[in-house]
């Protein structure tokens, strides 16, 4: 090449050693691209295996539906209803009359709470345990933020149709604080996102505006009202009131839209962290992805305590 004008020239047989291994290295850039076709054409065929599944998933999480138990699973609920019921039983009394009076009290006891638990629907809660016990988002979530999750329904991973990027979709019941018509999205482009070569790169992230029913129900900002004077103009030396919006930590800036860092970001004091996300901010680079593999897609380990032991999401 006429870039290399200043290295030796090699001698023949190792150029021609080096010409092969050239060759060898284009044949193992075919194959790839090869498997990343193929590894596509699987990915579709296990996502439409897998919807099912979320959808099901979705339905009792919000009490539309009921699941079906195995026998293992069904003889572990009779188990813990057994022992639900035995410790609501109370102390036992030594006469015969107070025994019969503690057993009345314990069967209106149990069919209270009985009454109590066919009253809630579903799985009450559900996302914001599992939100509260992830590693890369529980410091994130606020206490402010808390009454609002609680009217998280569910959480989708939607997959380009290409497979370069997706979209993470966070359904919400009608609630005090925001507009519920549209789920919250956040949509992360990976044009590499099933390339064989390295790991996922991510080209863009776009959040979405959440529509706050009044500003003192926003959980990212908080209202701050301040006195004034005028430096100038007729009103000079006057004091009034201003009220601004100041940022505040929630989990909600989770669905900010975010500017990745590129090359020329290295001295820019605003630029993102070499984590994926600027100091306050929920995960918004590669958490997004781990956000899909160890959340979206195993909540119910999350909910129950397991999640730590979900290894990492493979290149």
């Amino acid at each position: 090449d006429d870039d290399d004008d200043d290295d030796e020239p090699l001698p023949k047989e190792v150029l021609r050693r080096v010409l092969g291994l050239k060759a060898l290295h284009e044949r193992r850039e075919a194959v790839l691209k090869e498997y990343a076709r193929e590894r596509a054409t699987l990915e579709r065929a296990y996502r439409e295996r897998l919807a099912p599944l979320f959808a099901e998933r979705a339905t009792i999480v919000k009490g539309d539906a009921e699941p079906e138990l195995s026998a293992e699973d069904a003889a572990t609920l009779e188990k813990a209803a057994a022992v639900a019921q035995q410790k609501g039983g109370g102390a036992s009394s030594s006469s015969d009359a107070a025994e019969n009076a503690d057993d009345a009290e314990t069967t209106t006891t149990a069919k209270d709470d009985d009454a109590e638990a066919a009253a809630v629907r579903g799985v009450p809660d559900f996302w914001l345990g599992a939100l509260g016990r992830h590693d890369a988002f529980e410091q994130f979530v606020q206490e402010p933020d808390i009454a609002a999750l609680k009217y998280l329904r569910d959480v989708r991973c939607v997959d380009f149709d290409d497979l370069t990027g997706f979209t993470l979709e966070f359904e919400f019941a009608e609630n005090p604080f925001f507009a519920a018509d549209a789920p919250l999205t956040k949509a992360y482009h990976v044009p590499n996102l099933i390339d064989a070569n390295g790991q996922p790169e991510l080209e863009q992230i776009v959040g979405c505006d959440i529509a706050w029913k009044t500003p003192k129900d926003c959980l990212v900002a908080k209202e701050v009202k301040k006195r004034q004077k005028a430096r100038s103009g007729k009103n000079a030396g006057m004091t009034r009131v201003v009220t601004r919006l100041e940022p505040q930590p929630s989990f909600f800036r989770f669905f900010d839209s975010l500017k990745l860092p590129t090359g020329d970001d290295d001295d820019d004091d605003d630029a993102p962290a070499d984590d994926g996300f600027p100091a306050g901010l929920p995960p918004q680079g590669g958490g997004g992805i781990s956000f899909d593999e160890r959340l979206c897609k195993a909540c119910v380990k999350w909910l129950r305590g397991d999640g730590a032991a979900i290894p990492d999401p493979p290149p």
